[in-house]
C-alpha cells in the first residue's frame, strides 16, 4: 500500500528534534508499505518562490517543500500552493492510496487531496488546538483555527489522537467522528533493561527540555527541602533550553551544587544509558501532554527500561500503560508531595516491578507493534472507503 504522510513538522538541519514523532511512525510502518512524506516550511535560504527537495531516509521518500517567508497571509497562501504543486509531482511517481496527516493543518490540506483526487485521509493530532484566550488577537486566532480544525476533522476518515485527553479535547469542540488512540514509539532495541550494582548513592534522572512547563523549580525545591534530611541521593538534568542557567543558579543557592548535575542535550542511545544507569526517573510536568510535552513518551522509555517513575497527574495517560502501576503520581506544583514520593521511592525503588511493563512495551510501543497497527489501520479505512464510494 501505498501512504502518504503530510506533515507540519519534520526532523532538519536546524531542528534535528521537531516531528521527530512523526518520522518513527512514519519509519515504523515503512517496515510494511511504501511510504513518502510530504512536508512544508519557511526558509530563508529559498532563492524562488519555493523549492522542492528529494531525498531518501531509509525506506522513506521525503519531499521537503522550502517557501519563502512573507507577510502572513501571502505566506499561507504560498504554502498552500507550493503543497498543492508538490503533491501533483508526487502522484507522477507515487500514487497514495490513503493520505496519512499529522496536526490538524496539515490535516485541512489532506481533506482538500483526499476530496479532489477520492482518496482516504486520516489525521493524527498531537496537540491541544485552541489556546488560551488571553488577547483579542489570541480569541480571533482560536476562532480560525476552530474553524480550520472542525472543518479537517470532521471530514477525516478516521482520527488518530496521541492520547486520551487529546479525544477528549478534540470532542470537547464539538467534532465527532470516529477515534483510535495512536501512541508514539519506544525504541526497544535501545530501550531495554540492564541490571546495575547496588549503591549508596541513588542516581534520580529528569530527562526533558529545560523550560518552566516541565516542573523543574518544584523538583530542584523538593530536593533542597530532602537534603536537609537525607543525603543518599543525586540528580541528573539530561536535556536543554533557555532556562539552563536559571535552573543552574537555583541548585547553587539551594545548596545542591555537588547533588545536581547537568548533562545538556543527548542523543536517544545516551538517554537510554542514563536511563538504565538511574535508579528512578522524575518527570514532574505541570500541564496536560500537548506538542511541546508529547505524551510523557520519557515516562514509557523510562519503563522500558525497567525503572520507576515519579510524576505527576498530568502525565498519566501515556498511551495505555497505567504509570501509577509503576511508580508514585503526585500533584502538579506539590512540591510538599513530590518531596515525600522521592523519600519513599529512595527507599523502594526496587520493590516496582519491571519485567510485566517492559512486556508491554515490547509487545504494543515497539516499532514493530505500532507499524502494524498503522498497516491495520490503513487497510481497514481503505477498504471502508472504497466500499462506501462503490454505493
Amino acid at each position: 500500500m501505498n501512504v502518504l504522510f503530510i506533515t507540519s513538522w519534520y526532523p532538519r538541519e536546524d531542528n534535528s528534534v521537531s516531528g521527530v514523532f512523526v518520522r518513527e511512525h512514519a519509519k515504523a510502518v515503512s517496515l510494511i508499505d511504501r511510504i513518502a512524506v510530504l512536508y512544508g516550511y519557511q526558509s530563508d535560504k529559498v532563492k524562488r518562490l519555493y523549492e522542492v527537495d528529494i531525498e531518501n531516509e531509509s525506506n522513506l521518500k521525503i519531499f521537503r517543500i522550502r517557501y519563502k517567508k512573507l507577510p502572513k497571509i501571502l505566506s499561507n497562501i504560498l504554502y498552500l500552493y507550493s503543497m498543492f504543486r508538490a503533491f501533483q509531482k508526487i502522484r507522477k511517481q507515487f500514487k497514495p492510496d490513503i493520505i496519512h496527516a499529522h496536526v490538524y493543518m496539515s490535516g485541512f490540506l489532506g481533506i482538500i487531496f483526499g476530496k479532489l483526487y477520492n482518496i482516504p485521509v486520516i489525521i493524527t493530532d498531537h496537540a491541544e488546538i485552541l489556546e488560551k484566550p488571553d488577547s483579542k488577537k489570541q480569541k480571533l486566532k482560536n476562532i480560525a483555527k476552530m474553524l480550520i480544525a472542525r472543518f479537517a476533522l470532521s471530514n477525516a476518515q478516521l482520527l488518530l489522537p496521541a492520547s486520551k485527553s487529546l479525544r477528549r479535547h478534540i470532542e470537547s469542540l464539538g467534532i465527532q467522528n470516529d477515534f483510535k488512540i495512536l501512541p508514539n514509539i519506544v525504541d526497544t532495541e535501545i530501550f531495554y533493561p540492564v541490571s546495575k550494582e547496588h549503591r549508596n548513592i541513588k542516581k534520580i534522572l529528569f530527562v526533558g527540555r529545560l523550560h518552566p512547563v516541565k516542573g523543574i523549580e518544584y523538583l530542584l525545591d523538593a530536593l533542597g527541602e530532602l537534603r536537609k534530611k537525607r543525603d543518599d541521593f543525586e540528580l541528573d538534568i539530561v536535556g536543554y533550553g533557555a532556562y539552563e542557567d536559571e535552573y543552574k543558579k537555583k541548585a547553587l543557592d539551594l545548596g545542591l551544587s555537588k547533588k545536581v548535575k547537568f548533562h545538556g542535550k543527548k542523543t536517544k542511545t545516551e538517554v537510554a544509558k542514563f536511563m538504565q544507569e538511574c535508579d528512578f526517573l522524575v518527570f514532574p510536568s505541570l500541564v496536560i501532554p500537548n506538542i511541546e510535552e508529547g505524551w510523557g513518551i520519557v515516562l514509557v522509555e523510562a519503563l522500558a527500561c525497567g525503572r520507576p517513575v515519579v510524576t505527576t497527574t498530568s502525565e498519566c495517560e501515556a498511551g495505555e500503560i497505567g504509570i501509577k502501576e509503576y511508580g508514585i503520581l503526585v500533584p502538579p506544583r506539590d512540591t510538599n508531595s513530590l518531596l515525600k514520593a522521592i523519600d519513599y521511592m529512595l527507599d523502594n525503588y526496587y520493590k516496582y516491578p519491571s519485567e510485566e511493563v517492559v512486556r508491554y512495551v515490547r509487545r504494543y510501543l515497539s516499532p514493530e507493534a505500532i507499524g502494524k497497527m498503522l498497516h491495520r489501520i490503513y487497510v481497514e479505512v481503505a477498504e471502508k472507503y472504497r466500499g462506501i464510494n462503490k454505493n
